[in-house]
């Protein structure tokens, strides 16, 4: 549920000093039909849980959490790929699995991105939020 979602990612946002995300917002957006939350079970239990957001022909991760704290396990590959094959049925043809933080081989996102075999496109630069005293450092820096 988009409830789950939020707890464990907000969970995630608090121990990494992210941004939280807003439950009514989630809500709103599978509601809308603008996104939609997948999910792996083993059993009784939930294990980790995406939501994308869809935009015509096009798919793209927002938000994704772990469930309960665990090894990996393999469930992170098993939903990339459950949603890539769900997407694609549903005439969707493209899914950005979202950003790298590098190329380099050696970085385990890098690594777990590559292994689905798909094609690297270069975005652009991502956009972030920072506070006044941030904004003010950059300026006296000249960064």
């Amino acid at each position: 549920s988009a409830a789950d979602l939020v707890s464990a990612f907000n969970r995630m946002a608090a121990e990494r000093g992210l941004h939280a995300i807003s439950q009514p917002l989630v809500e709103r957006m599978i509601a809308d039909g603008a996104a939609r939350l997948y999910s792996v079970w083993r059993g009784d239990e939930l294990q980790t849980m995406l939501l994308a957001y869809i935009a015509g022909d096009k798919a793209i991760f927002l938000q994704g959490a772990s469930a309960v704290e665990k090894d990996n396990d393999g469930a992170g590959v098993l939903l990339q790929w459950g949603v890539m094959r769900a997407l694609k049925a549903a005439g969707l043809r493209w899914y950005d699995m979202g950003g790298l933080p590098s190329l380099d081989s050696a970085n385990g996102i890098y690594r777990f991105k590559k292994g689905f075999g798909g094609e690297l496109v270069e975005l652009g630069a991502e956009y972030g939020r920072s506070g006044a005293l941030a904004n003010l450092a950059r300026k006296l820096t000249g960064r």
